[in-house]
């Protein structure tokens, strides 16, 4: 049976070295999620930490925390109120079993004003989901898994363009 954990797990977890490993803060724990917050914004992959966002424009974000998800559970992103109520759009991909990683976050602004994103501000939220097993292979053990161990930007990490 599949379900979400809550506060008391989350912090539990954090402090046994999972989900959240790198500048944890309990006070980012609600109660069925984690707060992320922004470290670096990468504007055309020039590192900034303030960045004035003008509308119809997109950025990625780094965050603070660095992520390492259990085997037997999965990371979801999702947006924050107050952040889709100013008018930023995020997204971000689920966070696999097994991978150990920063968040990478797309942020565009979808408002008609110009919004300024800072370093140490809470961008998105993480909820934490337990599987009913674990992978054959989960993401740390997949040979293409582009995307692990990614503790710096790497754009597209070697994704081309391609038609779908």
């Amino acid at each position: 049976e599949n379900m979400y954990i809550v506060d008391k797990q989350i912090k539990r977890m954090c402090e046994s070295g999972f989900l959240i490993t790198e500048n944890y803060s309990p006070e980012n724990v609600g109660a069925v999620s984690y707060d992320l917050t922004v470290k670096n914004i990468y504007v055309e992959n020039i590192k900034k930490i303030s960045y004035d966002l003008e509308p119809g424009k997109t950025i990625f974000i780094g965050t603070e925390e660095t992520l390492k998800i259990p085997e037997n559970m999965i990371g979801i992103f999702k947006e924050r109120n107050s952040i889709m109520r100013i008018g930023l759009l995020v997204s971000a991909p689920n966070y696999q079993p097994g991978i150990c990683s920063k968040c990478f976050i797309r942020v565009t602004n979808i408002s008609e004003n110009i919004i300024t994103i800072e370093k140490g501000k809470k961008i998105a939220q993480i909820m934490f989901d337990t599987l009913s097993d674990v992978p054959d292979i989960p993401y740390n053990k997949q040979a293409n898994a582009s995307f692990n161990d990614e503790y710096e930007y790497l754009g597209k990490g070697g994704i081309s363009n391609v038609t779908l």
